[in-house]
C-alpha cells in the first residue's frame, strides 16, 4: 500500500513539474516580445518611465506601451506594430481619448451583454481603438471596436459562436 502511495505522489509531482515547464515555455515568447518592445521604446524615444506594455492582435498586431516621455508631464500611448515596415508607430497622449473605465461605462449604457471578457487598446485601420470582447445574451463571443478619441463604433460587432 505504501508503494502505491509513493508512486502516486511521485506521479503528481512529476505531472506538476511538467505542466509548470509547459506553461513557462508557452509564455516565454510573450515575455521576450514585451522585453524587446521595452528596449526598443527606451532606445528610440525619450522615455522617462514605462508604465505598462500590452498586446493587441487585430488585423495587424501591435504592442501598446503606456509611458512617460522625458519632456512630457502626462503619459502617452505608443503603438508599435509588429511589422514596422507595414505600419507606422503612433504616439498619442493618454488624455486625448477615453480611459478603459470610461469606455466600459459608455459601452454598458448602449450594449446588452452577459459578461465582459476584456477591454484592450489597439489599432484598427490606423485608428487608435478600444477592443471590447464580451459574451452576448445568446452566449456568443463578440468583438466590438470603438474609437479611442470619441468612443464611436468603428465596425459592426463580430460574433463567434
Amino acid at each position: 500500500m505504501k508503494k502505491w502511495l509513493w508512486i502516486g505522489t511521485a506521479f503528481i509531482i512529476l505531472l506538476g513539474c511538467g505542466l509548470g515547464f509547459l506553461y513557462h515555455a508557452a509564455l516565454l515568447p510573450k515575455h521576450v516580445a514585451v522585453n524587446q518592445t521595452k528596449h526598443y521604446v527606451q532606445h528610440h524615444y525619450h522615455v522617462k518611465r514605462i508604465v505598462a506594455v500590452s498586446d493587441f492582435h487585430g488585423q495587424s498586431a501591435y504592442h501598446v506601451v503606456k509611458a512617460y516621455l522625458k519632456n512630457e508631464k502626462k503619459p502617452v500611448y505608443i503603438f508599435i506594430p509588429d511589422n514596422k515596415k507595414k505600419s507606422n508607430i503612433t504616439i498619442i497622449p493618454v488624455t486625448d481619448g477615453y480611459t478603459k473605465k470610461e469606455i466600459l461605462k459608455a459601452f454598458a449604457t448602449h450594449v446588452s451583454y452577459r459578461r465582459i471578457i476584456s477591454a484592450s487598446l489597439g489599432m484598427v485601420k490606423n485608428t487608435p481603438a478600444w477592443e471590447i470582447v464580451y459574451k452576448d445574451d445568446a452566449n456568443h463571443f463578440v468583438f466590438s471596436y470603438y474609437n479611442f478619441n470619441d468612443g464611436d463604433s468603428l465596425t459592426d460587432p463580430i460574433a463567434i459562436e
